[in-house]
């Protein structure tokens, strides 16, 4: 058996974090070198919502820095306490934020539309580049922008909704 590039073979792989008491710690993986994908995005959902809830127990009590973000610090601790990594930690962070965010205060909206569109286009760096009108790339990461804070939304909606 082998995975979808034909090139790996399957592995069981085992999350060895607070997550496994959460949710079934047994998943396929194909295995490259020493990179695991997980072939199924519904894992990678109940991982992300699973890391969220951990984490913003901890936010909801972390000190919030002049800008009214979390302090770096406060992400660090939190980070290790829960064994999560960057990705589902900024998640967690982003999604908490926008919880608490005013959106009628138009500075405090600007400031936070800003931060992820940054992180945005770190991500997207390269596909942006190819594309040579400014306006099109800016455009882009707008709708980029606009589908994550939706999916945000709707994970903020999940979260409310079973506690």
């Amino acid at each position: 058996m082998q995975c979808s590039d034909g090139g790996a073979q399957p592995r069981i792989h085992r999350q060895l974090t607070p997550i496994q008491s959460h949710a079934h710690p047994l998943h396929w993986a194909c295995l490259r070198s020493d990179t695991l994908e997980d072939p199924s995005a519904n894992f990678s959902l109940l991982v992300e919502a699973v890391a969220t809830r951990l984490c913003w127990a901890a936010l909801n009590s972390a000190p919030l820095d002049a800008d009214g973000n979390v302090e770096e610090r406060a992400l660090k601790a939190i980070a290790q306490k829960y064994k999560v990594s960057k990705d589902p930690l900024t998640l967690a962070t982003e999604t908490f934020l926008l919880s608490k965010l005013d959106r009628s205060d138009a500075a405090q909206y600007k400031q936070y539309r800003i931060k992820v569109k940054r992180r945005l286009h770190g991500l997207f760096k390269d596909d942006l580049a190819e594309i040579e009108d400014k306006a099109e790339r800016l455009k882009l990461l707008q709708m980029s922008y606009e589908q994550t804070e939706t999916n945000y939304r709707n994970l903020i909606n999940k979260m409310q909704t079973r506690t």
